[in-house]
């Protein structure tokens, strides 16, 4: 690939920087492995006895989601797409702060380790259960190699250290302090890698809005580049972004936070329900804030570059991959300041070692508490956390697989995660809504509209990624100037790939959009694959819960008594809880829930009984 320049070459200082979080990050790790017996615990491995402080667990909520991902695939977006992707970021916000009327409500009482303990008492099935973390684990491995995948492109572009080197040193170093230390070990080295991630992220911020003149400058020409068109209401679904693109859908597809393995893990490590509402509130409002921030970014670092007037990375053949576009500019930026390169390093692999860690962390209890649980019901601490161990390794190596997976794919980091997990990320989400909001669907309903949402899903998803007659969005204008770089000092391999979409290598500022596409090409897309990759999710959601009422109407609806009340969520008392009382107490008789006639029946309902007896940690 194309080098930088010699004069934007990280420095000593910078290495110096860079492998000190990672000193600190093992020191952090050893230390919760060895401080006494508690770390030897079921209980502490886990779920941190149930006693950990709500802010640190907000804190590494918030980085256990995003990571890499967002450090380098949101800013991406913005910078060649605009800032139409914060409609996300406003969806996002109300599906996470819904969390505290759904999830912790339900979640908190039971005291469960596992969030598919929750699936077998309410469908009365360990095979649901077992389906549940199948699709989990699949789709949680998945992440974990996007993640890995997306920081080894930046070190590749900045460092030039090789991309597979750089995944086998971060996967070998969460496998290492996760291994060792569980549940403490990850949350509190969350807290420390986010004070890093910050700190990078303002530093850039900061530094680059200085540079081009100040927030008002950095606006204008965002604004003459056509990225500022956050609002947009035109409805053709094919649109990358718009408020009914991004907002609506974001907001639905936000409820996977509600019930993954993390979070309920996290409300279970809370020490008290309230704590656990902060918790969530907090982690909401922190992962509200920085989205917005990297989106800025984005702006910020498309600016820097247009007022240069030349050589604009991608155009110009200086990096290979877009979501390199951030590293490369950190660079130029602090070519000057010797150490803060070090810092957004140091930051990027600090997102995606919180993240890494806090999947292999909740796949492992997951293997341990959901698929051993016949082998270990009667288990000792030593041996339940022996095997928890086991699996971390096991885990993270197949976390490798899924990176080489992932490398075949094309386009942001956004567009990649949004693609690969709907298959079964949007499934998933399916049979949970079953679960809470409809109580007449049961077991083999649910799993047959979990293995029709995965089919459906995965078409669309398959379709929208590898079909050639896929209506693909075009770049907005990279900017005015020119390349002033040799021609032997571009990467041959990306400017055969993006070059030859221009007639020059002169960026005009008069084109709104680079014409990546022929006129023939764009009247032939097809229209089903075309659709924005925001509606992925939503198509695994509806198809599954739509196929699961129906199925479940066909083979015998559950009846009123058949399902504990407290298992399920009244939409009434959650999602419209800001309807007036009266309107409440009406739609609480009808609809899915039923919810007067489930009310006074089966109180000592025999599953309390399992709920007892299940592994609480």
């Amino acid at each position: 690939m194309a080098s930088a320049p010699q004069e934007y070459s990280l420095k000593i200082v910078d290495y110096v920087v860079f492998g000190s979080m990672f000193f600190f990050t093992m020191t952090i790790g050893i230390y919760y492995a060895y401080r006494g017996k508690g770390a030897k615990s079921r209980e502490s491995y886990f779920v941190g006895n149930r006693q950990m402080h709500y802010i640190p667990v907000a804190l590494s909520l918030v980085v256990t989601y995003e990571s890499s991902i967002m450090m380098l695939g949101l800013p991406t977006e913005s910078y060649v797409y605009g800032s139409a992707t914060i409609m996300v970021a406003f969806g996002r916000l109300l599906g996470n702060l819904l969390a505290t009327v759904v999830s912790v409500p339900l979640f908190k009482p039971m005291n469960i380790t596992t969030v598919f303990e929750y699936l077998q008492l309410r469908f009365n099935s360990r095979q649901i259960r077992l389906f549940g973390v199948v699709f989990f684990v699949v789709q949680n491995l998945s992440y974990a190699g996007i993640v890995l995948y997306a920081q080894a492109v930046a070190l590749e572009a900045v460092m030039g250290l090789n991309m597979w080197l750089s995944i086998l040193i971060m996967d070998a170093c969460a496998i290492f302090y996760t291994a060792l230390g569980g549940i403490k070990s990850v949350i509190w080295t969350d807290v420390f890698q986010s004070v890093i991630m910050f700190g990078g992220i303002f530093a850039i911020v900061i530094k680059g809005t200085m540079e081009v003149g100040g927030t008002s400058k950095v606006w204008e020409l965002a604004n003459q580049g056509g990225r500022l068109h956050a609002f947009d209401f035109d409805t053709d679904p094919t649109i990358r972004h718009s408020v009914w693109c991004a907002l609506l859908p974001s907001a639905l597809t936000t409820a996977r936070f509600w019930f993954a393995q993390p979070t309920v893990q996290r409300i279970s490590a809370s020490r008290t329900e309230k704590e656990a509402k902060y918790m969530v509130i907090i982690a909401a409002m922190g992962y509200f804030l920085i989205y917005s921030l990297v989106v800025y970014e984005g702006l910020v670092v498309y600016a820097f570059f247009n007022q240069r007037g030349k050589d604009e990375p991608i155009s110009c053949g200086l990096i290979e991959n877009p979501n390199q576009i951030v590293p490369y500019a950190v660079l130029v930026l602090f070519e000057n300041q010797p150490g803060m390169a070090g810092l957004f390093l140091a930051a990027l692999y600090s997102a995606s070692l919180s993240t890494v860690s806090s999947v292999l962390n909740s796949l492992c209890v997951l293997v341990t508490e959901d698929i051993l649980e016949p082998v270990l019901k009667n288990a000792s601490d030593a041996r339940a956390t022996f095997y928890a161990k086991i699996s971390v390794v096991i885990l993270g190596i197949f976390t490798l697989l899924f990176c080489f997976i992932v490398s075949f794919i094309e386009g942001p980091f956004t567009q990649i995660v949004n693609s690969i997990l709907a298959s079964s990320g949007g499934p998933l989400i399916g049979i949970w809504l079953l679960a809470f909001f409809f109580p007449s669907s049961h077991s083999k309903g649910v799993t047959i509209g979990l293995l029709v949402g995965f089919v459906v899903c995965s078409i669309f998803t398959l379709g929208g990624n590898f079909r050639g007659d896929v209506k693909k969005t075009p770049f907005l204008s990279l900017g005015n100037g020119t390349c002033t770089i040799p021609d032997d000092a571009m990467s041959s391999n990306w400017s055969e790939v993006f070059l030859s979409n221009f007639t020059t290598t002169t960026i005009s500022p008069t084109v709104s959009t680079l014409d990546t596409q022929t006129s023939s090409s764009v009247e032939s897309y097809n229209p089903w694959f075309s659709m924005s990759y925001q509606f992925f999710y939503p198509i695994g959601i509806i198809s599954t819960a739509m196929v699961g009422v129906v199925a479940s109407y066909i083979l015998g609806k559950n009846k009123p008594g058949d399902v504990n009340p407290k298992y399920l969520v009244s939409i009434t008392d959650s999602i419209l809880f800001f309807l007036p009382a009266f309107v409440r107490r009406w739609l609480s008789g009808i609809g899915p829930q039923f919810q007067n006639e489930w009310k006074g029946e089966n109180e000592n309902d025999p599953k309390d009984a399992e709920l007892e007896h299940l592994p609480t940690a």
